[in-house]
């Protein structure tokens, strides 16, 4: 039994010692941001793609499970509407697309659901369409936003973040109304 546990012992320190010692595609700099260092980076461009093409499917599929006539529904005081949720969205990834470079975005509409739908498939497929466009290369490249200077990835991977938090507000205002929210979709 010993011989046994001495043996998976080499065997997953050897394993350890091999992953550890493969060359990383990123390490943190100084300021403690991570600086990119591979230049193959097409397979983040390739995970991002899948990543956006989700974001705006899972998300049209919330605006479409909230009625209309909820869209004015507010929790608790100081919170936002459903529609300002989905305006803030918007509006969050406008400025951060502008710090991309990719100012060219369509408009944000909220008269109605149907244009809010509209309006969030146009921005989304400008932004994959953009994604679609970008040189690898870009995503090493730094631009400067609120909490200083970020890699385009970094950006990329915040914007993310930003959207999965108020979607996530948002599937507590569909469950406060009764309404079931999508199945999750991820990556």
């Amino acid at each position: 039994m010993r011989k046994l546990h001495f043996g998976l012992f080499i065997a997953s320190f050897g394993l350890s010692i091999s992953v550890f010692s493969q060359k990383s595609d990123s390490l943190e700099n100084n300021s403690g941001t991570m600086e990119i260092k591979s230049d193959n980076l097409q397979w983040i461009l390739d995970e991002l793609m899948v990543k956006w093409k989700n974001n705006k499917e899972y998300c049209i599929e919330m605006i479409e499970a909230m009625p209309e006539e909820e869209f004015n529904f507010i929790p608790a005081e100081d919170m936002m509407t459903f529609r300002e949720q989905l305006a803030h969205i918007v509006t969050t990834l406008h400025w951060q697309m502008d710090k991309l470079g990719f100012d060219n975005h369509p408009e944000f509409t909220s008269n109605s659901k149907e244009e809010i739908i509209s309006s969030y498939n146009n921005l989304f497929d400008y932004l994959i369409s953009e994604l679609e466009a970008m040189d690898q290369a870009a995503l090493k490249d730094s631009v400067e936003v609120f909490y200083g200077e970020s890699s385009i990835q970094r950006l990329l991977n915040l914007m993310d973040n930003h959207i999965a938090h108020h979607r996530g507000q948002m599937i507590v205002y569909l469950r406060l109304k009764g309404i079931k929210p999508p199945k999750y979709r991820g990556w």
